[in-house]
């Protein structure tokens, strides 16, 4: 790419007592000798001063910083900017003198690009915002100071700019509306009728918008709608087929099927009505073997994923149950688990692991290469205290519970956005909040596992 000299605008500036006089020159072109007076403008005050697009500041009292915009109306883009110079004209013109951009030991002026931010590229269309911190010898000395805009390679008739009249404003931010998590209704009470729970543990949400709990005191799943209206129920106490011991973990998958997990050591496959299709899993630690199998979650491919909470790691199978991988051992290091409770898979594969007593969130690929963790034990924002419930929106945002009685909601990086909750038996309010899913419409619903019942929240601006 060619690069081009630009002399991009001319400042006099008379230092008289407090006040600053500066004259504009914008070019019409790249050859200067065309440049036209384009304002004169008289500033009663160093502090403050915005003289379209220029902005004086005193620095260190003698010194003054100067800010000015440049717009570039050509064709091409500019690149690498951190190849201009800026070349200073001071007192009778005669004394002038380079800036580098790499502000060398030497040079006693400095300038920095204010924007774009984070970008070397001076694109067209866009505003270059330069500042310039002038040594405080040189207000000192009344003249004319002149600024221009270098490049090493001479000039090219492809590229123009102009001053731009109006510095691109600096708006007040907007400001962002707080995020709040509005309960929505709840149900369910202690006890083993329909729409009764015991102890509910991990749930899940269909893409119809179904419900289904892992009843773990009464040995069943219960299936609502998304307003708590109970549709049916399924199991009992058994390690037959279609029995249950104690089940934890609930996951559908978009073809409708349901996943149930219990302490049996197996994984059991049903229709969405509750008709048994398929079990694989024994207790023990190989392969397709489980130890207290916890959360059990679908990706979109179908893939299963099982927290397998004793055995401190995760496994990953096909619809039908056949083995994939594995992933984790009982540690403290990336990749490592100690009772892990909760997984969750977001749209893009990535797989969420509640590491439940490391007090922390870690994030793998679909095959179990780490990528990221975040938490520590505490009871502050993005700290845990045994998360143990966890699901990913459409979004990628990603939900935690744990048992401090509140949800706390990050993006798919682990900043935290938001939580909610406190202990208490009120709507809202949580003991021990267990599983949690979210809607296709973005409900969130929390198994509050103590109280006995669903929860379910909109979340939102």
């Amino acid at each position: 790419m060619e690069k081009v000299i630009v002399s991009g605008l001319l400042i006099i500036a008379s230092t008289i007592a407090a006040v600053l006089t500066i004259t504009v020159l914008a070019p019409q072109s790249v050859d200067s000798n065309n440049s036209l007076l384009a304002s004169n403008r008289v500033a009663t005050s160093f502090v403050g001063t915005n003289v379209d697009g220029i902005k004086a500041v005193p620095d260190d009292e003698n010194g003054v910083t100067l800010s000015a915009w440049f717009k570039n109306v050509g064709s091409v883009d500019v690149e690498p900017i951190s190849a201009i110079d800026v070349f200073l004209l001071t007192g009778n013109r005669l004394d002038g003198r380079y800036i580098p951009f790499s502000n060398r030991p030497t040079a006693s002026d400095s300038w920095v690009v204010v924007q774009p931010a984070g970008s070397n590229v001076w694109a067209r269309g866009e505003t270059l915002q330069i500042r310039l911190t002038l040594d405080p010898i040189n207000p000192n000395n009344p003249g004319t100071y002149m600024v221009s805009l270098t490049t090493p390679n001479g000039v090219s008739t492809d590229i123009s700019f102009e001053y731009a009249q109006t510095p691109l404003p600096t708006p007040p931010p907007t400001p962002t509306p707080a995020l709040s998590a509005v309960f929505v209704t709840k149900w369910g009470t202690q006890g083993s009728g329909d729409g009764e729970l015991i102890l509910p543990q991990h749930l899940a949400v269909a893409s119809d918008g179904m419900v289904y709990v892992a009843d773990y005191g009464n040995y069943r799943i219960q299936n609502f709608t998304s307003e708590g209206v109970f549709v049916r129920k399924w199991g009992t106490d058994g390690a037959g087929d279609g029995e249950f011991q104690e089940p934890s973990g609930v996951a559908i998958a978009s073809d409708g099927s349901v996943y149930v997990s219990d302490s049996v050591g197996r994984i059991q496959k049903f229709t969405s009505a509750g008709v048994f299709f398929s079990k694989w899993g024994s207790y023990g630690t190989g392969d397709g073997e489980f130890s207290d199998p916890n959360g059990v979650a679908v990706a979109l491919d179908g893939s299963v994923y099982v927290a397998d909470r004793g055995n401190s790691r995760i496994q990953k199978f096909t619809s039908d149950g056949m083995f994939v991988r594995k992933w984790g051992t009982y540690g403290t290091g990336d990749g490592e688990f100690v009772s892990p409770r909760g997984v969750a898979v977001a749209s893009d594969g990535m797989v969420y692991v509640a590491d439940t007593n490391n007090d922390r969130i870690q994030k793998f690929t679909s095959e179990g290469v780490f990528v990221s963790q975040w938490g520590t034990e505490g009871l502050g924002d993005g700290e845990f205290d045994q998360p143990n419930g966890l699901a990913v929106a459409s979004d990628g945002n990603v939900y935690v519970s744990d048992s401090v009685d509140r949800i706390q909601k990050f993006n798919s990086d682990g900043m935290f956005v938001i939580r909610w909750g406190t202990e208490g038996s009120g709507d809202g309010e949580f003991i021990y909040p267990n599983g949690i899913a979210v809607a296709p419409d973005g409900s969130v619903y929390v198994s509050d596992q103590n109280n006995h019942r669903i929860q379910q929240f909109s979340v939102g601006q």
